[in-house]
């Protein structure tokens, strides 16, 4: 939660500044970069998830709270965490109405008779978030599962969980899984998806259900699912039905449900909440659904007769003044400029479908530069005098240097992307890429 937070607040920061301590400032950068920095390769994609989790939805709870109450809301989220991710899902059940998740405990739970060699591995708890991502990944990487849209709506109405692991000499893995839920509706619904995706787990199975219990195989491993009012306990991975149904009753027997009372906080008015949301999403679903590719240019290449400076005139978007010594030639979605052999400089024009904070543009933008999907921190970004906002970065690749650039007003957004090998790009790159962002005229 902190990383999506921080990556959020602190790029906003850096083009809307709040008046920050500089230990505030310095704490929020500095947990941006760690958060921007690519997962390894080998990473688990359960933990991948989780990491996307943070940064995604957690970066889109900041916001809303910037939107409904300004620096001093954004910066009470560090101060104040939300206590489960369903509080970060849905906001309004962190700022308006604070729904504190049930506390679900399981006692050391007895394993039936006859099954022999299993022992104790870890216990915790899921939580809203990672419940859906259970039920989407169930049958490992590339295998089934459910979709994301099912998946995220049996998961929501969960009010707490814990769950405890073991594995067997031979490295099989059994589950016993206790929630409780909003209503009784959520807990089947969910204990229905459940069984699903016990089916799933190994690519294939059966399941039958009898009243409000549903048997499972899976790769000849055993389950049951079972539900009782708003809870709920799950069961995976037994040598047997008798089995399996014994340690879902170990598990109603050993469960302790403490209902945490919501604290009577209201953090920003329902109202002001609901619009900051709508705000967020409608603006990253708007910038999301842009097609990645510029929109035609129709420009040419003018050259003032006294000067000798030559400015691109893109018409009804904007002019750029060409660096002395740089070849130039206008594509018809592109300005492509040469300043040295082996480097490449393309400006493209994006006009955004609606008018979006900077910081969310510059954000996406680092994101589709990423080849792994996870933007490379943001070391520079400001206001010019007049208002508009432009970023520079250096996008990683062993194999080539990639400087990019934007600047933004509006709807209008301009991209610089300069590509030199490896070796890096010519002494002063930075500095002519700024100086022809700030020569930038929007039409």
């Amino acid at each position: 939660t902190r990383t999506g937070t921080a990556a959020a607040v602190a790029l906003d920061a850096l083009l809307d500044p709040p008046g920050l301590a500089p230990d505030q400032g310095e704490a929020a950068l500095a947990l941006a970069a760690l958060g921007d920095s690519p997962s390894p390769p080998d990473t688990p994609p359960f933990l991948a998830a989780w990491r996307a989790f943070a940064e995604r939805d957690g970066a889109r709870f900041a916001r809303t709270a910037k939107f409904a109450g300004g620096w001093r809301l954004a910066f009470h989220v560090l101060d104040d965490p939300p206590s489960s991710t369903e509080q970060i899902l849905h906001p309004e059940k962190y700022f308006v109405d604070r729904d504190s998740p049930s506390r679900i405990q399981l006692a050391d739970l007895s394993l039936p008779r006859g099954v022999d060699g299993f022992g104790f591995v870890a216990r915790g708890t899921l939580g809203e978030a990672m419940t859906a991502e259970s039920l989407r990944r169930a049958g490992g990487p590339g295998g089934p599962g459910l979709d994301e849209e099912p998946a995220r709506r049996a998961a929501a109405g969960w009010d707490g969980d814990a769950w405890v692991v073991y594995a067997s000499r031979s490295g099989a893995l059994a589950l016993a899984w206790v929630s409780t839920w909003d209503t009784p509706e959520d807990a089947q619904e969910f204990a229905e998806a459940a069984a699903v995706a016990g089916v799933l787990r190994n690519g294939r199975g059966k399941s039958a259900t009898d009243g409000t219990r549903i048997r499972f195989e899976s790769g000849g491993a055993r389950g049951v699912v079972e539900w009782k009012g708003r809870d709920c306990v799950v069961v995976e991975g037994m040598p047997t039905d008798e089995a399996a149904a014994a340690l879902a009753e170990s598990a109603w027997a050993g469960r302790t449900v403490k209902e945490e009372p919501s604290a009577p906080l209201v953090l920003a008015p329902r109202e002001a909440v609901a619009a900051a949301l709508a705000t967020t999403d409608a603006l990253a679903k708007g910038w999301a659904a842009d097609p990645p590719n510029s929109v035609p240019l129709g420009g040419r290449i003018d050259a003032d007769p006294k000067t000798g400076i030559r400015t691109f005139r893109a018409a009804g978007a904007f002019t750029l003044d060409i660096p002395p010594g740089w070849e130039a030639r206008a594509e018809p979605a592109a300005l492509v400029l040469t300043p040295s052999p082996g480097l490449l400089v393309t400006v493209t024009f994006h006009l955004l479908a609606a008018e979006a904070p900077p910081a969310l543009v510059f954000s996406r933008a680092r994101s589709l530069a990423s080849p792994q999907g996870v933007a490379p921190f943001l070391p520079y970004a400001t206001r010019t005098a007049d208002g508009r906002a432009w970023c520079q970065f250096v996008v990683p690749n062993p194999e080539r240097r990639t400087h990019m650039a934007w600047s933004v007003a509006g709807k209008n957004a301009i991209r610089l992307e300069a590509v030199a090998p490896a070796s890096g790009a010519p002494e002063g790159m930075k500095k002519a890429l700024q100086e022809m962002l700030t020569s930038v005229k929007f039409e």
